[in-house]
């Protein structure tokens, strides 16, 4: 209630609630509840349950949808509703093989598209990292030479994309490779 309360606009603090809804019936699938839950933040700042608990989860809202994404290893998810795309943000914050996939688009809805699976894709890994915009967002790329999804490793761990698109949103989970991932809207 706190956290929801800090919002100052109804639209956020109804989507901070819809996406507590969504954590506490994903973890009262492993029997714990949300209101009993105590809250930490790692070393770098990114939410967890104090205990040692094997549940890892991210949530991520825009528009009137919020996402959460839960797994048993380190998880980062992104949403994104559909909006003009500001092109010279692809120009600002990607690296060039991003550059040259979203600008590859032979119409602006293609580019649009692409911008945004490219944005989500970035966001959904950091957030997985749990450094958020801390890392410069240039500095590691979600495409290959051909434009595929591409997830980068950190050392010897491995990532990958779940990505899926719903009418005007956009959207991806990133998490490791071995472990399995479920995600929810609403």
């Amino acid at each position: 209630k706190e956290k929801i309360l800090k919002y100052r606009f109804a639209k956020d603090r109804n989507l901070s609630l819809g996406a507590a809804v969504l954590l506490d019936e994903a973890l009262k699938e492993k029997g714990f509840r949300e209101k009993d839950m105590i809250y930490l933040e790692n070393e770098k700042g990114k939410p967890e349950f104090a205990g040692n608990i094997p549940f890892f989860f991210n949530i991520s809202h825009s528009g009137t949808m919020a996402l959460l994404a839960v797994s048993d290893f380190p998880v980062g998810c992104d949403i994104q509703e559909e909006k003009d795309a500001d092109l010279r943000m692809a120009e600002r914050w990607f690296s060039e093989d991003e550059k040259r996939y979203v600008f590859a688009g032979k119409r602006e809805a293609e580019r649009k598209k692409r911008f945004y699976r490219c944005w989500t894709r970035k966001e959904s890994f950091v957030k997985m990292l749990g450094e958020g915009l801390a890392r410069s967002m240039d500095s590691y790329c979600v495409v290959n030479k051909n434009g595929r999804a591409e997830c980068p490793a950190e050392g010897d761990t491995a990532y990958r994309f779940f990505e899926n698109t719903l009418p005007g949103y956009y959207l991806c989970v990133c998490a490791e490779r071995k472990g399995g991932v479920g995600w929810r809207l609403r």
